[in-house]
């Protein structure tokens, strides 16, 4: 029989403070200064979607079980309802994000509704979302409908990157797709109905005086992707250096551009991914994204890079270590091959060098990496049996002065990562689940049937959550019907008629799941799913 801890099965139960309770999008703290009616509609509580409908995220990737609680139809009915509320009471109240520009507060609501579209959308009954992350994370069919779908609903959308995909990318892809039969309407921004000073699209004014960069005038023709190319930019870099809006929205017809943070680009073309980019470049996707910050830690964002220049190296100026002796002749900073280990080479030094030295008399740390053109950091990276200090040098030993490759490839460098074990995990040993019993066991209740594959103790079974009974608790998170627990435990229909009052007394034990009867030691797959959530 299988017996879950009351830890355990509370944790399944975050979720349903919902039912109570509910969740506000704005809390009262940051509504003062609207109207009563304007006030009060972002102010209403959301009770028919779990509080993560909040933060849900269509660069995030979910599993099954938590589409299914997330994508309700009562949870899209009422933020359909918010915002219409929203938008019908704070008529011409305006908003301001953090890049300075305005819009409705009617907006957070509609980019609510468009997360949520976007995140349950389905395409023959399916779930889109954990085929888009299959793709972004691995590349594939750029044609895949699940994909065209996606852009369509970013093309209909008003804010953000919407215009854009609207104008350009989402045609771009219907027609090298043969997409037919899902044109994209766009209705209009909001913005011109506030009441306050609309927003004007974004221009550009001389930067000459205040760039700390290279100024360059827009011509006839350019677009930002053009410019970032020209210039050896980023486009993104671009975009953030002369405070454009994102993905080339409303690109200035003239004007002139600060041009700064320079590096070596790259086009994203369609089907790259930031594991095949990198390797063609020769560097790690940790540095991919150290010189793109815009791109999320898991890469979930890459598609939208796709057209736009992106950095192969760091941005800006770089540095240039000087010559650290008058006449020496440059050294290369890498090697591309290693090179032999000498007999005498010191304890814990890396095997992996393309070149060593033998520590002579009067020498020193200083005078080594003075020698090499290599930091002293790097230097004690690649001989980890010297101290932090380097004070224990040994005449006549041989340490290692160049790397092979790139310094994040050796334990203790900065952007490390030790190698991934090979072995499949289903060649893995099983691990052995041993359940935490309460050492108090109670007996089961009268007329409990014996026969049951999964029991719980009568006392973990204790939620006293207002209007919602533990027989519904146990049905919303067990998927076990009311009447199902009612025929194993017939001591629960003395409790009352109505469902609503069947609670589970302290005194015995329940069968929560009556399953083959089949004794088992490990939680029941039903119950990892909900876990994962």
């Amino acid at each position: 029989m299988t017996f879950i801890t009351k830890l355990q099965f509370q944790g399944l139960l975050l979720c349903l403070v919902t039912l109570s309770r509910g969740w506000q999008l704005f809390p009262d703290s940051e509504i003062g200064d609207y109207s009563e009616k304007c006030a009060d509609a972002l102010a209403t509580n959301i009770t028919s979607c779990i509080p993560a409908v909040g933060g849900i995220s269509t660069e995030i990737f979910y599993s099954q079980h938590a589409l299914d609680v997330i994508c309700k139809p009562k949870c899209r009915d009422e933020l359909i309802n918010y915002e219409k509320a929203v938008t019908d009471h704070c008529h011409g109240v305006s908003l301001t994000n953090e890049w300075g520009s305005a819009n409705p507060i009617s907006a957070a609501a509609s980019i609510l509704v468009f997360n949520f579209d976007q995140v349950c959308l389905k395409n023959e009954g399916q779930y889109c979302n954990p085929v888009l992350g299959n793709l972004t994370q691995n590349g594939g069919n750029e044609c895949n409908k699940c994909l065209l779908l996606q852009l369509r609903g970013q093309a209909q959308f008003p804010y953000g990157s919407g215009p854009s995909v609207y104008s350009s990318v989402y045609p771009s892809f219907t027609s090298s797709c043969k997409f037919t039969g899902h044109p994209a309407t766009v209705s209009p921004h909001p913005s011109s109905s506030l009441s306050s000073t609309p927003v004007s699209s974004p221009s550009v004014s001389p930067t000459a005086s205040g760039c700390s960069g290279t100024k360059y005038t827009i011509k006839e023709g350019d677009t930002c992707q053009s410019v970032s190319k020209s210039q050896s930019i980023a486009t993104f870099q671009l975009l953030l250096d002369n405070n454009l809006r994102a993905y080339c929205a409303n690109f200035p017809k003239e004007g002139d551009l600060c041009i700064k943070n320079k590096c070596s680009t790259y086009t994203v073309q369609k089907g790259d991914t930031c594991k095949s980019v990198a390797k063609a470049h020769n560097i790690s996707t940790v540095q991919l994204r150290s010189y793109n910050p815009w791109i999320d830690g898991g890469c979930y964002n890459f598609n939208r890079t796709i057209g736009t220049e992106i950095c192969m190296d760091e941005p800006g100026h770089k540095y240039h270590p000087p010559s650290s002796v008058v006449g020496s002749t440059a050294v290369p900073s890498t090697a591309s091959t290693a090179v032999p280990t000498p007999t005498n080479v010191a304890d814990n030094s890396t095997r992996t060098c393309g070149k060593y030295y033998e520590i002579k008399k009067g020498d020193n740390c200083d005078t080594i990496v003075q020698e090499f053109s290599i930091s002293r950091e790097d230097f004690l990276i690649l001989n980890p049996g010297l101290d932090a200090n380097c004070t224990n040098l040994l005449l006549g030993v041989s340490y290692c002065v160049l790397p092979v490759g790139d310094m994040e490839n050796y334990p203790g460098a900065p952007g490390y990562m030790p190698s991934i074990s090979k072995i499949p995990w289903d060649s893995l040993p099983d691990a052995t689940y041993t359940p935490m019993l309460n050492p108090d066991k109670l007996p089961l209740a009268p007329r409990t049937v014996k026969d049951c594959a999964t029991i719980f103790d009568g006392r973990d079974l204790q939620f006293n959550f207002p209007g919602v009974s533990g027989c519904q608790v146990v049905h919303a998170f067990w998927g076990v019907s009311v009447p199902d627990l009612m025929q194993w435990n017939p001591s629960l229909k003395g409790t009352s008629s109505n469902s609503t009052d069947c609670n589970f007394s302290k005194e015995y034990r329940y069968c929560i799941d009556k399953g083959t009867g089949a004794e088992t030691s490990s939680l029941p797959t039903s119950l990892s799913s909900r876990l994962a959530v």
